[in-house]
């Protein structure tokens, strides 16, 4: 899954943010990572914004949207 990571990180950082079902949208929808199913992207998305891990986080808001921590 290190590939799919990278290109979420990158279309994070490429976007300053994204909401998850965008993300999910271009890269599993329509993109290269069509095997990946919205459950296994959801865990990986957890798995990054674990405190652990705290490399992507979930802003506030009525527009909420995923940012990289290690951006900030």
């Amino acid at each position: 899954m290190s590939n799919p990571v990278h290109q979420i990180l990158s279309v994070i950082a490429q976007r300053g943010g994204a909401p998850a079902n965008i993300l999910y949208s271009v890269l599993c929808r329509e993109g290269p990572f069509r095997q990946v199913t919205t459950e296994m992207f959801t865990d990986v998305l957890r798995a990054l914004g674990h405190p652990e891990t705290g490399l992507i986080e979930q802003t506030d808001g009525a527009s909420p949207k995923i940012i990289a921590s290690v951006f900030l």
